[in-house]
């Protein structure tokens, strides 16, 4: 019952004794479908079947191909070199390339480092492998410290050829500066590779922030669980930590049709990834995949809101058939199927009476719908509601007959948020070109956001896949069908340690006629660096705004406004504690706003108890220098409504405040969408409209929440009369 695992094929001209290998399979855990072929080249830069026997091999190519046969430039995937000054059967592997998706075109070269920390033209055929570094170059020629990316460390107790991988170095662009350290644990007893054995499975993998190695104060950053056999080992789990909380997120892996556990999972192709907060506690996202075992690819992912019981968004992703290019990714609001299906189901209600039109129906929670409406079959439909979302319960729709014969339908909608344009040639290989963000009706395109790489800062079309993210330039409405439209801000990054750790370093933001500066706003980051001084660890810790046209302007004396971030869980966990808006000297501060976020249970809490999710509750303004001067008066109270989550809270209620800080001056009210509903009611996607009642002791009614309609179906109607549902 247990299955192949590779094949090895000789060429036999030369009789028994004197095979020479040509090429092996290695196959897939079925034991029936090959993954891959590698191919031998020997002396001359022969195959096999020219070769002699005293030939040395001087390279292997490996192909994602599933026969001989089928071999090719094109499905070339690495290429491995030998030193051969030993003659036959005493090859030493060198270095090795790994390319492209074309096949021809090197990504990037391995150099292999022996014991004594010698080359393969210095090593003997006993000395085992200690080291290998990989380079961002294209030939072994260019292999330089400046261009190192990682490197991994391997122990050799047992010998040649039973080396064991212990630890990983990933290194800062400078080739020199550790980004992170990766430690292996194989077998059931989870033990690093000095305590396992050459064929012990990966079990776990821990990765800590900067050299570890070096300084064993680092803080863990991520682990990551495996099972199977060794060498075919899938993901089991994964969780990420933050600086103070410990476990961030877990994400738990599931593969096959049916969702198997990785330890069930066989050689099912992965197929969802499930993320959660702590470690079970609240859904976060979910992603769902398709495509073969080792070439599964994104479908569609979920965003749940903050307490993980509604889909708050839908990302669908879309690849080129036949290259399988990713071509764009869509932001949906809430649920949306993964082929934006509509197909109808049973409606429960519909009923006309009085010389009004009712349809009611079972809401589907986080679904956004539509009534529609036409006279007859051939009209075009035209919108008889707004855009509404389901909740889960049951929603009536209700309008005046329009009088003689008419259709009303209620369909189900993929409203869009935003969608990214990539440019690729290969798989793999892509780099998102522009982002179109949609007003809250999924049509209107709100502004046009275009990505720009490299010290030229070119558009994706004409960079390379690894230059660096340079500058994003935001456009109003839609740029690419309009080049008319005003440029709205760009922003600028600091990309000196390459792509993946480019730093925010300002952001210009312009006058209605586009090119004008309208304000600079600068980044400060942890020990008060700018982002050409930081590092990729470090936190934002200050942004400055500047009354000013350029960067070079820059001054005290222009600054308007300054926000100051708690830093203590560290880079991307950054939480907004305090802001200052100055006085036209850039220094006497105007007066000071306070920020508090909610927490699972009690009051809000500031900044430094908040915790690294937690949604912003509240904000208060305050006259003047409040952190320096706690008799500063309050001015202004902002309560927000939370129930989407941090990032998406709304703006519910304002007091505002007489200059004594304690009597309520009037209280405004943020009313949302077309049915102006208070935030607890809106959704997302409604444009906010607001009023302020003058009366200190005003409360307002609360609207009715807007209308949910969360079923398909189909009706034809004549005056008060239903007839059938079509």
């Amino acid at each position: 019952s247990t299955t192949l695992q590779s094949q090895v094929f000789f060429n036999t001209r030369l009789g028994k004794g004197e095979e020479i290998l040509d090429y092996s399979y290695s196959y897939r855990v079925d034991g029936a479908t090959v993954r891959s072929a590698t191919v031998n080249y020997y002396e001359g830069n022969r195959r096999a079947s020219n070769a002699s026997a005293d030939d040395a091999l001087v390279q292997s190519d490996t192909h994602r191909t599933t026969a001989i046969g089928a071999v090719a430039v094109s499905n070339r995937r690495s290429s491995t070199f030998f030193d051969i000054r030993l003659g036959k059967d005493e090859e030493i592997a060198d270095y090795s390339y790994n390319y492209r998706n074309n096949g021809n075109t090197v990504r990037s070269v391995s150099l292999n480092f022996y014991e004594g920390d010698l080359r393969a033209h210095a090593a003997s055929t006993e000395d085992a492998l200690i080291r290998t570094e990989s380079y961002n170059t294209s030939s072994v020629g260019e292999a330089k410290v400046s261009n190192r990316r990682s490197a991994t460390f391997f122990n050799i107790r047992f010998g040649k050829g039973e080396e064991i991988a212990d630890y990983f170095f990933n290194y800062a662009s400078n080739g020199t500066s550790v980004k992170n350290t990766a430690y292996s644990f194989y077998g059931a007893g989870q033990v690093r590779a000095v305590s396992a054995a050459p064929d012990d499975r990966l079990a776990r993998q821990d990765t800590y922030r900067l050299d570890h190695e070096a300084d064993s104060s680092t803080l863990i950053k991520s682990k990551s669980y495996y099972t199977g056999e060794a060498g075919s080992e899938i993901l089991d789990m994964s969780q990420t930590f933050n600086l103070l909380e410990g476990v961030k997120e877990t994400t738990r892996y599931y593969y096959g049709d049916t969702y198997l556990p990785a330890s069930s999972a066989g050689d099912a192709p992965l197929r969802k990834t499930s993320t959660f907060r702590d470690i079970t506690a609240t859904l976060r996202s979910e992603t769902f995949f398709g495509g073969d075992k080792d070439e599964e690819k994104a479908r569609s992912a979920f965003n749940y809101n903050n307490i993980g019981d509604r889909v708050k968004s839908t990302t669908l992703f879309n690849y080129n058939l036949s290259t399988g290019v990713l071509e764009s990714s869509v932001v949906y609001r809430g649920l949306v199927d993964w082929d934006l299906s509509t197909a109808a189901t049973t409606a429960s209600t519909l009923s006309a009476a009085a010389g009004q039109i009712t349809v009611s129906f079972t809401a589907q929670q986080g679904v956004f719908y539509q009534v529609r409406y036409r006279p007859t079959l051939t009209d075009p439909w035209v919108n008889a509601s707004p855009v509404t979302e389901g909740d889960g319960g049951t929603r009536t729709f209700t309008e005046a007959m329009r009088g003689g014969t008419g259709f009303y339908q209620v369909i189900k909608l993929a409203v869009k948020r935003s969608e990214t344009i990539y440019h690729g040639i290969y798989e793999g290989e892509e780099l998102a070109d522009y982002t179109l963000n949609y007003r809250g009706d999924g049509l209107t395109v709100k502004n046009t956001t275009y990505l720009l790489y490299g010290a030229g800062s070119v558009p994706a079309s004409s960079a390379d896949v690894d230059d660096a993210l340079s500058r994003q330039d935001t456009y109003r409405g839609n740029h690419v069908t309009d080049a008319s439209t005003k440029l709205q801000s760009q922003v600028f990054f600091d990309t000196r340690l390459g792509k993946g750790d480019e730093i925010l370093d300002y952001v210009y933001n312009y006058r209605a006629n586009g090119t004008d500066v309208r304000s600079v706003t600068v980044n400060w980051y942890e020990g008060g660096n700018r982002a050409s001084a930081a590092s990729a660890e470090d936190a934002l810790s200050r942004t400055d705004t500047h009354k000013t046209t350029s960067i070079g302007a820059v001054a005290v004396s222009n600054r308007r406004s300054s926000t100051f971030f708690n830093t203590r869980f560290g880079k991307d966990e950054e939480i907004t504690d305090y802001s200052f808006n100055y006085k036209a000297d850039g220094q006497t501060v105007r007066n000071t706003t306070l920020y508090y976020y909610e927490q699972p249970a009690g009051p809000l809490v500031n900044a430094q108890n908040a915790r690294s999710d937690a949604a912003l509750g509240r904000q208060e303004t305050y006259r003047k220098n409040k952190i320096s001067d706690q008799a500063a008066k309050l001015s202004s109270l902002t309560y927000f409504q939370t129930h989407f989550g941090k990032g998406e809270e709304i703006a519910d209620y304002t007091f505002n405040y007489r200059a004594d800080g304690f009597t309520v001056r009037n209280t405004a009210y943020s009313l949302y969408g077309v049915s102006a509903a208070r935030a607890v009611n809106s959704s997302d996607l409604e444009a906010k409209r607001s009023s302020t009642t003058p009366s200190p002791t005003a409360r307002g009614r609360s609207r009715k929440p807007p209308v949910t309609i969360t079923e398909i179906a189909s009706c034809r109607l004549q005056t008060q009369a239903l007839w059938t549902l079509l």
